[in-house]
């Protein structure tokens, strides 16, 4: 028994011994072989563009007659004549168009929409209106203003008389003057009536009394 383990032993060293020079003597045999030189291959494109496509000659012809490759562009250029006709129909219809707008305003049968309101009130022309038309209109304005006052209808007596050019007295002069300043109070107004009653006093001292 004692036998079989030292043989056992002595194989597996044996064995083991064996492996490591065999891969020594391997890695010595390849240090010493020289490294071969390095080729770098080159791609070749299969689809050349750039180099023309010669077509081969009929045969059995005494001369070679060359032929020419003509490369038509995909993008065609569209002719000149076209570029001129569109110019000249643009050009046309821009005349039509302006001789058109030059008609419309100078037609003075063509009916134009009217942009006025229609709820809007349309105002009589006062220069062509009766004097008695005028001053009635007039004072429905300035009672629905004002009020049913004396001043409006002293105002718009007097008034209806100038409409009709009627002179007026200093007498009148003076109420409508008072009745102006009452329904629009301004200085203006009120240095009228005081230069008015003055000269009714300058005028009339003893039947007139200046009221300030």
């Amino acid at each position: 028994m004692r036998k079989l383990m030292i043989g056992t032993i002595l194989s597996v060293t044996c064995a083991c011994g064996c492996f490591f020079y065999a891969k020594w003597d391997t890695q010595r045999v390849a240090d010493s072989v020289p490294e071969s030189p390095i080729v770098e291959q080159q791609t070749v494109d299969a689809h050349p563009h750039e180099t023309p496509v010669l077509e081969t000659p009929p045969a059995n012809t005494g001369v070679f007659e060359p032929k020419t490759i003509i490369v038509e562009n995909s993008i065609s250029t569209p002719p000149k004549t076209e570029d001129s006709t569109t110019q000249v129909d643009a050009a046309e219809q821009t005349k039509d168009v302006e001789e058109k707008g030059a008609a419309w305003q100078t037609d003075d049968a063509h009916e134009h929409k009217s942009t006025r309101s229609p709820f809007a009130r349309e105002l009589p022309d006062i220069s062509e209106m009766d004097p008695d038309e005028l001053a009635d209109m007039l004072l429905v304005g300035l009672l629905k203003r004002f009020g049913d006052i004396p001043e409006v209808h002293t105002f718009m007596e007097l008034e209806r008389k100038r409409f009709k050019n009627q002179p007026w007295t200093l007498d009148e002069r003076i109420d409508f003057t008072r009745a102006q300043y009452h329904l629009w109070p301004d200085p203006r107004t009120k240095e009228s009536l005081e230069i008015f009653l003055e000269r009714r006093a300058t005028e009339y001292p003893r039947s007139t009394k200046i009221v300030r």
